[in-house]
């Protein structure tokens, strides 16, 4: 086996074993020589010192479950038939009941994604609109946090009405709740578990 020299840093190093030499990961611009060659290579010039590729795995497929072939109807009476046609039935149903069941999840999935798109508030629901005029309109007396039911903030804005900083914060909330969409509006004002929700 030819034993390799490496010339590296402007220095001969050598003679390795092509192991050792594949093993130092050197660069494939390095050159080398061994006996034989008419000159210094790149290492990536002789194929005896390129890294081993690893094996690539093979492509995965999703083999379909084997399906059981239908029997031979046995020879009988009534009885006999009726016994046989019963198990082919309940074959038929759990085959409806599997497609039903794989086509089920995917169908929620869609209808809960396409909710969003097509939200409206269900009865009896705080209205954006009216909580976001009130914030305007009334805001510095806190009207609009007794109309979405957080007492608390409507008894905070109550009593510092008269410093004038309930009325500023109020028209900022009246603009953003004017802005928001039904869901957000719903999620911060409404829903939210604070009770004297801001911005």
């Amino acid at each position: 086996m030819a034993k390799y020299f490496i010339y590296k840093n402007g220095q001969q190093e050598g003679p390795y074993e092509p192991q050792a030499v594949i093993g130092m990961k050197l660069s494939p611009d390095t050159f080398v020589w061994c006996e034989g060659m008419t000159d210094w290579k790149p290492i990536s010039q002789v194929p005896e010192l390129q890294q081993p590729q690893p094996a690539a795995p093979p492509q995965f497929t999703q083999q379909a479950p084997p399906q059981t072939p239908p029997q031979a109807a046995p020879q009988g009476g009534p009885h006999f038939q009726q016994a046989y046609q019963q198990p082919q039935g309940g074959y038929q149903q759990q085959q409806q009941y599997q497609q039903q069941y794989q086509q089920g999840p995917q169908q929620q999935y869609q209808q809960a994604y396409q909710q969003p798109n097509n939200y409206q508030p269900a009865p009896g629901e705080k209205s954006k609109v009216t909580a976001g005029v009130l914030a305007l309109l009334l805001g510095g007396l806190g009207i609009h946090y007794f109309y979405l039911g957080k007492s608390t903030g409507g008894i905070v804005f109550l009593l510092l009405c008269c410093t004038g900083i309930p009325s500023l914060l109020a028209f900022v909330q009246g603009i953003m709740m004017l802005t928001m969409t039904d869901e957000q509006f719903l999620q911060k004002y409404v829903y939210t578990e604070s009770s004297f929700p801001l911005f």
